[in-house]
């Protein structure tokens, strides 16, 4: 017989434990409204009570897991979240700290809202998944990154930019896009998928109602008035960049050569490359318009006129200076985005840039003689640097002593974002750059974020808004 006295008591399986609960639960609910209490009953209630907690609980951690899982898929995102703490605030629309808490919670419930909708159209996943993280990274650019603490009033936000090839163009275009991307503005890129060209109407992507493009600073296959005007509200303005044709050319001898391979410059000898480029035009570049002879022109839209061989290039010129209502110089590039910033109404962050798009090659020496065919030669892009330079300079000679002075400061200041972004940006998420009040505007801080759009590559960038986009348009569809 066995002895019970000394036998060990066990805990009842799980499931009985559960089974017990349930039924004495319900019992206890019975005499509860019987009106009948006891110590068991009230044990039961408690219990109940306690599991009621516990589940509570576990669905929170499931909705912090969720939250985690969406950071980890748009880190952007997260970065974004992270270089955001005690950022100057931009004072027409009055951020303050509260308001930028309020705008973190925002996004971070809007990130769950996410996930859960991916999780809910598993069919389209991959599809979505990848334009929210793209729609995502931009939408907050969108918002509040790069803002500074002072906004000039009005600032000129309708801007067809010319992108003149290898002249500076790329540089532009990224300030023009973050620009774009900070006031909330509609960037105009090609619907074709891995193009940075845009050169039909039918190649726009379709805005909501009401919406339209704010900015075009994509390459085209040359300028053409009514093209251009098309594109953008009535009250847009265009600019344009021109660069020493000779330093132009030599630039994007090496870069179609070495980069794209393009086919008339490898045939030409790799020793004295330059020099047999000019020495045998005949035999290496017949055309009129090419990437190493008048691309300028080509991109000022010269080549598209009926009377291209026999130009009429005073009255030319005089059209597009009244066309245009800024053309840059490259040999004088701070002068140039000092002068846009005052005929823009911009600020110091709107015309922060790292260099882009460069490629080194090899020095060349010409002779005067080569250097006479090259002007021969490339006589058009010749005559339209000069004249542009010539419009500049008489700009430039209108402004004051504090003009020099601005772009004095503007040189320092961007080496102070070369150093930032280079050295301590790239190892701390968290870095600001403060940078001080001065004479011609208020304190406002630079972030790594900032960095990080300045070193987008054109073609990369361009993708990204191409996917934003797409996702906004009301004729997109998932195939």
């Amino acid at each position: 017989m066995r002895n019970y006295s000394q036998s060990v008591v066990r805990p009842a399986p799980k499931n009985i434990r559960i089974l017990w609960l349930s039924v004495t639960a319900r019992a206890s609910w019975r005499n509860v409204l019987r009106g009948r209490f006891c110590k068991k009953t009230i044990t039961c209630l408690v219990l109940l009570i306690v599991i009621i907690i516990l589940g509570i609980c576990s669905l929170c951690n499931v909705s912090s897991a969720n939250i985690s899982e969406t950071r980890h898929e748009l880190p952007v995102l997260r970065d974004y979240l992270n270089v955001q703490n005690e950022r100057t605030r931009h004072s027409d629309i009055g951020i303050t700290k509260r308001s930028e808490y309020n705008a973190k919670q925002t996004i971070a419930q809007g990130s769950e809202h996410i996930v859960k909708q991916t999780l809910e159209q598993s069919s389209e996943h991959d599809v979505k998944q990848t334009l929210a993280r793209d729609d995502s990274k931009w939408e907050v650019g969108n918002r509040t990154s790069m803002k500074p603490s002072t906004q000039r009033k009005n600032p000129v936000t309708h801007i067809g930019f010319l992108k003149v090839h290898k002249a500076g163009s790329t540089t532009m275009q990224n300030l023009l896009f973050r620009f774009a991307l900070k006031h909330g503005l509609n960037i105009l890129v090609p619907k074709r998928k891995g193009s940075n060209y845009f050169n039909h109407l039918d190649d726009k992507i379709p805005l909501k109602s009401g919406k339209h493009y704010d900015i075009f600073a994509c390459h085209t296959h040359g300028y053409q008035k009514g093209f251009f005007g098309s594109l953008l509200p009535n009250d847009s303005v265009n600019i344009a960049i021109v660069r020493e044709p000779l330093s132009r050319m030599i630039s994007s001898a090496y870069y179609y050569r070495d980069v794209f391979g393009v086919p008339y410059l490898k045939k030409v000898p790799e020793k004295g490359f330059i020099n047999n480029l000019i020495n045998s035009q005949k035999k290496y570049d017949k055309n009129l318009f090419s990437h190493t002879r008048n691309s300028m022109g080509r991109d000022f839209g010269l080549r598209n006129r009926t009377d291209k061989h026999d130009l009429d290039l005073p009255v030319i010129l005089k059209e597009l200076n009244e066309e245009f209502y800024f053309v840059m110089v490259m040999e004088k590039f701070h002068e140039s985005l000092i002068m846009l910033k005052r005929l823009l109404g911009w600020s110091f962050l709107d015309i922060l840039y790292l260099k882009t798009n460069s490629h080194e090659h090899n020095s060349t020496v010409l002779t005067e003689q080569e250097i006479k065919k090259f002007r021969d030669s490339n006589y058009i892009d010749v005559a339209i640097y000069e004249y542009f330079y010539d419009v500049f300079e008489k700009k430039l000679a209108r402004v004051g002593q504090d003009f020099h002075h601005e772009v004095a400061f503007f040189k320092t200041l961007l080496q102070q974002v070369y150093e930032f972004c280079e050295f301590k940006a790239s190892t701390d998420d968290d870095a600001i750059l403060s940078i001080e009040l001065s004479k011609w505007e208020e304190k406002f801080e630079v972030t790594k974020f900032d960095c990080v759009l300045m070193r987008t590559h054109e073609v990369s960038f361009i993708s990204k808004l191409r996917a934003k986009y797409l996702r906004e348009s009301p004729g997109f569809r998932i195939r």
